[in-house]
């Protein structure tokens, strides 16, 4: 029984080390980058590809959002422009809320978000949707946060699909390390 305990602890560190080796260079584009961008293939040991959207994502024709199916993954909001945060911003049910109720503008170049998903374009639909129902979200598509959705932009950065089988492991890791370092304006750590 010790040696499958050992040989689990062992797995566990390896998939860790694979998570935080990816970090810095995930948090280095989440830093750097300001606009959208197409597919871009990534030099990581569990991502392999990023991709970088705002606005509308009901073009589901699009080849890149096609790409995403059964996809998982990581992702961040980043704030391209200021937005003056309106009073009720924490007031609608399943919409996420600000970790700080005093801030009254999200300003340019913050992390607005941060999280993991096991279904990509499940999740992307969900924050840009506009229904104030479950799950919890952004809801960037409601009346109140339209403005929002514009001056933000969502990376995705996608799971290796050999990797799949340790998503439960890896994800939630590394959705807590983009927490605790990046620090997001809305939502709270998961880990």
């Amino acid at each position: 029984m010790q040696n499958e305990e050992n040989k689990y602890i062992a797995n566990i560190k390896v998939i860790k080390d694979l998570a935080d080796a990816d970090f810095d260079i995930i948090k280095g584009i989440v830093e750097t980058t300001s606009n959208t961008q197409d597919l871009t293939k990534l030099e990581c040991e569990a991502f392999d590809s990023y991709l970088v959207i705002n606005l509308d994502v009901t073009d589901k024709k699009s080849n890149d959002y096609l790409s995403l199916k059964d996809k998982s993954g990581v992702y961040v909001f980043k704030m391209i422009e200021d937005w003056t945060v309106p009073s009720d911003f924490n007031s609608h049910r399943y919409c996420a809320k600000m970790k700080d109720k005093d801030i009254k503008k999200f300003e340019k170049d913050k992390i607005l978000y941060a999280g993991k998903s096991y279904e990509m374009i499940k999740r992307i639909n969900e924050h840009y949707s506009k229904k104030l129902s479950k799950p919890y979200s952004l809801k960037l598509g409601y009346d109140g946060r339209k403005g929002l959705k514009e001056k933000s932009i969502m990376m995705l950065f996608l799971l290796k699909d050999e990797l799949k089988e340790h998503k439960d492991v890896i994800l939630p890791l590394l959705e807590g390390k983009l927490h605790a370092e990046l620090q997001p304006l809305v939502g709270s750590r998961r880990i």
